[in-house]
């Protein structure tokens, strides 16, 4: 047994190239799991492999981009390297609510780790898992699952104590009012992710220290502290007893992982650290080594899943565009009639494209059941696509018409591969705003679904907004980000501060007044509310159909309460708004999760009908263009 320290490294991270990895579906039975592969060029190959474990919940969401990163810097060194969405989890097929989840995930690990194994040609395998990835890992090869090393980061020895932080995590970012009621099936909202009673409580039976590896003579460990906490006290001496070779190292960059993706907090000193520590162990294959070649598993790039019990089918594309490749899934009726248009979500701000708490991948599979093609993008620098994404906070109007051109990019390419020639734009936050940027202007769509836009047009207002609200989850790593640009005229701003003298000038009782009249808030607001009334003229002279539902609080939802917006949604039969009963921007109450679905599904099933019938009367279709223009 060896126990060593590691010191901290300053090296910079390897820029991504052409090893963002492959997409592929792992036909595993009976849930299909979603698989990415990170090919290293033929010359840097080692006998190394490496798979990483997904997180759960938040952590999962905000991590994602960052272990993309960590997989490519592996391959980049010649470590063929994979990355899997569990079971009921993200894209990976299955319900979370379906008995023995947390027993699937061990099992498609360690299937997962067979597959790698024999596509890689590898002689070592290292499996790496944050939170609950390192529990599951540890579990598979208990399970002789063929891990031979193990990376965890932040993982505690307790399952109990996790499933306890992730439920305190939950009250915090809920608050007191908005709280998920109580289900009858017993299963937790965590953080806007359901995890079932059953799954709680086989994670909460976990208890690390009562299970030594085997033959850990052979096995080499690397455990990662979390920021303060360090590493798990009472894993480190059970795994300094149990005789494997036990590194360890404190890290300050675990709350990286977990920081919004758009502030680029990167963990880059412990990344390359734990790659080196894999290279370690990994000699330079012999000739013809890590070929690759056929696999026994089956690896494809479709599979047929069942959905709401009708068989679906899911096929993963990519969209080539100047920005690199932008990776997708289509999901469309297995069998009998579907209609002539396909729904197309794209990302959430920096999330991927299974959209916040995987909302967008069962909205697709619902409506895939129903008979509707579906589709959900990553757009450049977000997920599993190419290219460097632009922030919301440093986003200027001059981006959307590269976002813009970045969607009609896919609706070509949905219709080249004849999935349909007219669509639906559904977007969440800032996919909102862009939904209705692309409805007012592509005349292939002919309805929009959008939920809680950061807004109908984008200002310096926005920006700040945008910025604000990703500090506040910051914390102190607020001096990490860049502050954006004053850009407002200097006159005006001279202006704003006399008006601002004179507001401190009045009584109390005469700012409360004029602060209650609104006058503050509409001068405040005023270019947000003149872009808006242009962008409902956009929309009813589209004649495109939209469905806005909007949180309590929403600043969308006060500027349409205006008289003049409001007025223009009376006359526009086509835009329909909704007040969804809560005020969490983030839908993270179960329960206005599954309100929002089903209006959506609702909204979709309706353009359905109507498109059956031909109907095109003012705000309910466009007119189509043929093929041919």
């Amino acid at each position: 047994m060896a126990v060593s320290a590691m010191a901290a490294t300053e090296p910079e991270l390897l820029p991504a190239g052409a090893l963002t990895g492959q997409p592929q579906w792992l036909a595993l039975e009976p849930d299909p799991v979603y698989v990415v592969l990170h090919t290293p060029p033929a010359q840097a190959r080692t006998s190394g492999a490496a798979l990483l474990l997904p997180a759960f919940g938040w952590d999962d969401e905000c991590s994602y981009r960052r272990r993309r990163d960590w997989a490519t810097q592996l391959a980049g060194v010649g470590i063929m390297t994979a990355r899997f969405d569990f079971p009921g989890r993200e894209n990976s097929a299955g319900s979370p609510l379906a008995p023995g989840r947390a027993e699937s995930w061990v099992t498609a690990t360690a299937e997962v780790v067979h597959w790698l194994r024999e596509c890689s040609g590898c002689q070592r395998l290292t499996a790496i898992g944050i939170g609950v990835g390192g529990l599951i890992a540890y579990q598979a090869v208990m399970a002789e699952a063929p891990i031979d090393d193990l990376v965890l980061w932040g993982v505690r020895a307790s399952g109990r104590a996790y499933v306890r932080e992730l439920r305190a995590y939950a009250a915090v970012a809920a608050g007191k009012d908005n709280a998920d009621t109580a289900r009858a099936d017993g299963a937790l909202g965590i953080g806007g992710h359901i995890m079932s009673a059953d799954t709680a409580a086989a994670l909460s039976s976990i208890d690390l220290t009562e299970l030594t590896l085997p033959s850990a003579d052979t096995r080499r460990v690397l455990l990662i502290g979390r920021d303060a906490h360090g590493v798990d006290s009472k894993l480190r001496e059970h795994l300094m007893a149990s005789g494997v070779e036990l590194t360890t190292r404190e890290s300050d960059e675990y709350h990286y992982l977990l920081s919004p993706y758009e502030l680029g907090l990167t963990p880059t000193k412990t990344v390359l650290a734990s790659v080196e520590w894999i290279v370690a162990a990994a000699s330079a294959p012999a000739a013809g080594f890590c070929s690759g070649g056929s696999c026994s598993y089956p690896a494809t790039s479709a599979v047929t899943l069942e959905h709401d019990g009708v068989l679906i089918r899911e096929r993963l594309t990519s969209v080539e565009t100047s920005a690199g490749s932008l990776r997708g899934v289509i999901s469309e009726p297995a069998t009998g009639p579907r209609s002539s248009f396909c729904l197309v979500t794209v990302n959430s701000g920096a999330l991927r494209h299974t959209g916040p708490s995987r909302m967008f991948v069962e909205l697709a599979r619902r409506a895939a059941a129903s008979g509707i093609p579906a589709a959900r993008f990553d757009l450049p620098g977000l997920g599993d696509s190419d290219g460097t994404a632009i922030r919301s906070f440093e986003r200027i109007e001059a981006d959307d018409q590269t976002s813009l051109s970045e969607l009609q990019a896919i609706y070509d390419h949905l219709e080249h591969l004849e999935v349909a020639d007219s669509f639906v734009a559904a977007g969440f936050s800032l996919g909102g705003y862009l939904t209705v940027r692309v409805a007012a202007t592509d005349p292939r769509v002919i309805g929009a679904l959008i939920v809680n836009a950061t807004g109908l047009v984008w200002t310096e207002k926005q920006r700040k907004r945008v910025l604000k609200d990703l500090l506040a989850v910051a914390g102190p790593d607020a001096l990490f980000v860049e502050p954006v640009p004053r850009r407002v005229p200097r006159p005006l701003r001279a202006l704003a501060a006399r008006v601002s003298r004179l507001f401190r000038s009045f009584d109390a009782e005469a700012r409360r007044r004029l602060a209650h009249s609104g006058l503050l808030w509409r001068l405040e607001h005023r270019r947000e509310l003149a872009g808006l009334e242009l962008r409902l003229d956009e929309l009813a002279e589209a004649r495109v159909r939209v469905l806005l539902l909007l949180s309590e609080n929403e600043q969308l939802l006060r500027m349409l309460e205006r008289p003049k917006p409001a007025a223009k949604l009376a006359r526009c039969s086509g835009i329909r708004v909704e007040r969804l009963p809560d005020e969490d921007h983030l839908l993270r109450p179960l329960w206005i999760q599954a309100i929002v679905i089903e209006r959506f599904v609702s909204a979709l099933l309706e353009f359905a009908a109507a498109d059956a019938v031909g109907i095109e009367s003012p705000g309910t279709a466009r007119a189509r263009p043929s093929k041919a223009a």
